[in-house]
This record gives structure tokens, sequence and C-alpha cells, in this order.
């Protein structure tokens, strides 16, 4: 599927929906995800974030705050939670980010290391992304392969570190993650050693929705 442009980070999260055994699903509507970065020894440095609910009018304008989102599924004895946040920016590409985390179910608060062998725990970035074709199922996707097809000035895929989930309920999803990542473009090592992210509001989602909330991710 090819949104360009979209609201590329949260469009992520809804990709999911593509695999029919993720059942059953929550949905979290609203939240905050930021970090900043530095290309070492050189190159690019900056900060993201991602601040509102994805149903809000006033998320999306070139500038605004963007919106961080996520959701939870289990599909045979794994938990597949996802994290994801997107802003667009002047000329309506699109900075996001997003977590995926592929674990025994339940998952339960802890640390997990960032793992691209059996991607238990992976992170992305990519930075003026103009479009994307969304994985057809989450649960088995070649994560650095994915990214490498994005269309974007730079792609981060996490390479070493780990992911925190501090607080897992019906109601909340945070945590925080540092880690060394690398730019699939340059080639260079970035550092993201502060990254934190919470989301809430949860929304039971039943398996029939799923093309309606998708829908709500495409311009």
């Amino acid at each position: 599927m090819r949104l360009a442009p979209c609201v590329l980070g949260l469009a992520l999260a809804m990709s999911l929906a593509g695999s029919s055994q993720a059942a059953p699903a929550a949905f979290y509507p609203s939240g905050v995800m930021s970090f900043t970065y530095q290309q070492v020894p050189f190159g690019l440095n900056g900060a993201f974030a991602s601040d509102g609910a994805v149903f809000a009018p006033a998320a999306f304008p070139a500038g605004g705050p963007g919106a961080t989102t996520a959701m939870y599924a289990e599909a045979e004895g794994r938990a597949f939670p996802l994290v994801a946040g997107g802003v667009f920016n002047a000329d309506r590409s699109v900075d996001a980010a997003a977590l995926f985390l592929r674990l025994p179910a339940p998952i339960v608060p802890g640390t997990y290391s960032i793992d691209l062998v059996n991607y238990t725990a992976v992170f992305a970035f990519v930075d003026d992304a103009t479009a994307v074709d969304l994985p057809d199922d989450i649960t088995t996707t070649d994560f650095d392969t994915w990214v490498a097809a994005i269309q974007s000035s730079h792609k981060f895929l996490s390479a070493v570190g780990s992911i925190t989930i501090a607080q897992i309920d019906p109601g909340t999803l945070q945590g925080m993650f540092a880690l060394t990542a690398t730019d699939l473009v340059t080639g260079m090592p970035v550092l993201i050693p502060d990254g934190i992210f919470s989301v809430g509001t949860t929304t039971a989602v039943e398996s029939g929705s799923w093309g309606g909330i998708k829908a709500l991710y495409r311009e």
C-alpha cells in the first residue's frame, strides 16, 4: 500500500491490520514521543517530538505538533505493541518514528534489547519521507529491508540498545528507549540516548473495524 504523502509514522501502526491473526487489539489514540539524535563522529543532529491525538484536526498542519498513537495485539501466544509518531514538515514531507515489539504474551514491564535477528525489539526513524509501502504483516516483516525501501532523506534503524516498557495496561502504554541506530543512507551511527513515549486513552478495537481505522491515516 503506497501512501504519499501520509502521516507516515502513524500509518505504520495500522500495518498490523494486514494480519488476520492479530486479535484482540487495543488502540491508544493520543500521546507523545520525543528524542534527540546525533550522527557520529559528525553530521546530522536534531530532535524529534510528536505530541497530540490522531483524531485532532490541529495535529497535522505543516509545523504542527503531530500526534503519537499506539496499538496492542496478540496472536499465537505473542504480543505486538507498536508505538508511532509523526509530524508534517512545511513541504508536506513527514518525519516519523516507530517502536515495534514482538514478545511472548502477555507483555510485562521490563527492558528489552534491540534485536535485528528475530525483530523482538526494533526502532525506526525516517526524515523528510514522501512515500512508504506499508508492511503486509508486521508479525513477519524484515524491518531493515522495509526501512531501506522508504523514500526519505534519512532512515535510522536501531542497531544496539534497548526499549523499556515502564507501564502497560488498558489505559496507558509508556516507557523509554536508548540506543544507537544506523543511518541507512550514510551508513553512519546515530546516537539516540533519551527517547520517551507515553500513550493513553485506549479504545478496544474489533477485528472488523481495522479498515475504518486505517482510513484515518490516508489523505
